[in-house]
């Protein structure tokens, strides 16, 4: 009798992965994809060349990626600044000062746990850390910006 459930069992789950993947498939396919930034594409650019086939080369492109991503961030926050309400803008500025306390505790820590890592690859994983944290705040403020000036002429 439990041999015979077994089929039955296993084609159920076989049927509920298949269901999952498919609705994760249509979920994909139905996201707005969105350009390439240019940040990005130097960044991979950066990446692709010889004479950047090394750690010194690596990190060089993430630290140069995390600077303009930076510069990028600040044009945002500046952007920004502008169209906001004087309430807005404060909680802006509370909210930028928070997250650039957690951006530099988080780098001190990044820093210190891959430094005391075997292997010079570690520090370009550090400025890596970096080049991520800039790009993804700097593209919360686009959003922000963004979804504020919807509509608007420029």
């Amino acid at each position: 009798m439990q041999h015979a459930k077994r089929p039955h069992h296993r084609m159920k789950h076989l049927t509920l992965t298949f269901l999952v993947l498919l609705s994760f498939t249509a979920w994909c396919f139905g996201q707005e994809t969105e350009e390439e930034h240019p940040i990005d594409i130097a960044w991979k650019h950066c990446h692709s060349l010889d004479s950047n086939w090394t750690t010194y080369g690596m990190t060089g492109c993430e630290l140069a990626a995390s600077e303009k991503w930076d510069n990028e961030l600040n044009r945002y926050y500046k952007l920004l600044s502008k169209l906001m309400t004087e309430e807005q803008l404060e909680l802006l500025k509370a909210s930028q000062r928070q997250w650039i306390m957690f951006r530099d505790k988080e780098l001190d820590f990044s820093s210190k746990m891959y430094y005391d890592m075997q292997g010079t690859m570690w520090g370009t994983v550090s400025a890596s850390r970096q080049r991520s944290l800039n790009r993804t705040r700097t593209l919360e403020l686009k959003s922000y910006y963004d979804n504020l000036t919807m509509g608007r002429e420029e």
